[in-house]
């Protein structure tokens, strides 16, 4: 919820749709934890017939499982329990810490030759060119014009055996139809035409409505030379008995022509013209996301720290930090070409860091609880908790890693191709940050333990106030004094 709300607040227009599925996901999620799984819960331990056959059901080894009658204690603790981690630290840090200085050095000097745009883009940036008609009718059902009634009508032959418009114009020696790759898809007809209103000289106008035609090129043919003057190309055009001789001229006037002397003699009835289209670099920006991400991160460290301490909290930080930095930058590093949204992954990296992170914290806690308070604040107590935390832990946070990244492999696969690199984005994060979280969160654990543990904050102490015998202070001389004795004196 905390990520969730400064993603919409400071992540720019596009992410910050998913910063309000994030607050919305978190409070169902913070409903379903409080009431319905401690409902269930309390179901489940108050049926005595599921107890007995609840070994059974999730095939549960009845031997390991302690007798409380008989005052047994729990002696399982997950498949890892006697396993070390931490041999893998050192390994694991040297390469987080390659990529996340690549990634600051290639950002930086890519940001600055590259007018601040990091990553490799230049196939969604790549230039397309499209053939675009407009077609008057007078009904606004459909076209009346039987040359350009739908898309059949545009590319292949009628019964007589005469080529259609696409097929009728040649570049060079491709026709039209041949720098098309899927008519059905990359020949698209509006649905909804537009209107117009004609005004006649006397009496009653013409309403007329216009539809469009948008052909997708699969080649880009430059329209415009450096003076802003019409690029010729070789043209010829099927006459009706064979191909013409070819002839330099801009695309605009070769098809415009062939339309009029083979199919509308009219000009009023349609418009044609090829367009260069230019995908611009758009949201989500990755200095807003930076920007929303990290205060997102911060606030969630401040809410950890008041309740697992402060050096938990910036354990948890620094891993979810490095995670969802890594899995941009990889991206920066590799220049493999993506589009922006991409960045759009790391936070979700962010987001499962986190809770695998906590996981071992809860485990900590856990095991914490179960010890008398005055030996939880020593030190080698804390170390010796932390390795057993996470190798009791790393079962359950590794089946929920790859469960994660199960649905970010599925999306990937067969989601939306235009977010194919944010799910990409995903998993390689996920594999940094259960890496990280098994054996680099430990040891950092531990060094801000260690660190901390020098640091003695001295209470202030407070005068206390003369309550008996001489209450007014005298200054003290070499002459001996009276004593004073209340009662005896008097």
């Amino acid at each position: 919820i905390i990520i969730g709300t400064f993603v919409y607040l400071f992540a720019g227009d596009l992410t910050s749709k998913f910063g309000v599925m994030l607050v919305c996901g978190g409070l169902i999620a913070t409903i379903v934890n409080i009431i319905f799984l401690r409902l269930a819960g309390f179901l489940l331990t108050s049926d005595n017939s599921m107890q007995s056959k609840f070994s059974k059901q999730l095939n549960v080894n009845e031997e390991k499982i302690p007798d409380l009658v008989k005052e047994e204690k729990q002696t399982y603790f997950g498949p890892y329990q006697d396993k070390n981690f931490s041999k893998g630290k050192i390994w694991t840090s040297l390469i987080s810490m390659a990529f996340v200085l690549a990634g600051i050095g290639t950002m930086i000097g890519f940001g600055l030759t590259n007018n601040g745009d990091v990553y490799n883009d230049a196939a969604y940036k790549q230039q397309e060119t499209v053939l675009r008609l407009d077609i008057r009718s007078e009904n606004a059902e459909y076209i009346t014009i039987p040359s350009f009634a739908d898309t059949a009508h545009l590319y292949g032959e009628d019964e007589n055996g005469e080529p259609y418009l696409l097929n009728s114009i040649k570049i060079g020696e491709d026709t039209l139809i041949d720098l098309i790759n899927d008519p059905s898809k990359d020949i698209k007809l509006s649905e909804n035409p537009k209107e117009e209103y004609i005004t006649a000289e006397a009496g009653k106008g013409t309403t007329y409505y216009w539809f469009y035609y948008e052909i997708k090129l699969n080649k880009y043919l430059p329209l415009l030379d450096e003076s802003k003057g019409d690029i010729s190309y070789s043209i010829s055009t099927y006459n009706g008995s064979g191909w013409t001789e070819p002839t330099n001229i801009g695309l605009n006037d070769a098809v415009s022509n062939y339309i009029e002397e083979r199919f509308l003699s009219e000009t009023a009835n349609y418009l044609s013209y090829f367009a260069t289209v230019t995908p611009e670099v758009g949201q989500p920006y990755l200095s807003s996301i930076a920007l929303g991400l990290g205060l997102g991160i911060l606030l969630a460290c401040v809410y950890l720290t008041l309740r697992y301490g402060i050096s938990r909290s910036l354990s948890v930080g620094i891993i979810a930090t490095a995670s969802s930095f890594i899995s941009t930058a990889f991206f920066v590093i590799t220049r493999i070409s993506v589009s922006p949204i991409v960045a759009l992954g790391s936070i979700g990296v962010a987001l499962i860091a986190f809770l695998l992170s906590l996981y071992i914290a809860g485990g900590e806690k856990e095991i914490s609880s179960s010890v008398h308070e005055k030996d939880r604040n020593n030190v080698e107590f804390k170390l010796e908790t932390i390795k057993k935390a996470t190798s009791r832990q790393a079962g359950t946070l590794i089946v929920f890693g790859l469960l994660s990244a199960y649905v970010g492999i599925v999306y990937f696969a067969f989601g939306p191709s235009a977010f194919m690199s944010c799910y990409l984005n995903m998993i390689i994060g996920l594999a940094f940050a259960v890496a990280l979280v098994l054996t680099v969160y430990p040891f950092i654990y531990e060094g801000l333990i260690k660190a901390f543990s020098h640091i003695k904050i001295k209470p202030i102490k407070r005068k206390k106030k003369n309550v008996g015998g001489q209450l007014m202070k005298k200054n003290k001389s070499a002459e001996p004094e009276e004593a004073i004795f209340i009662g005896i004196n008097d």
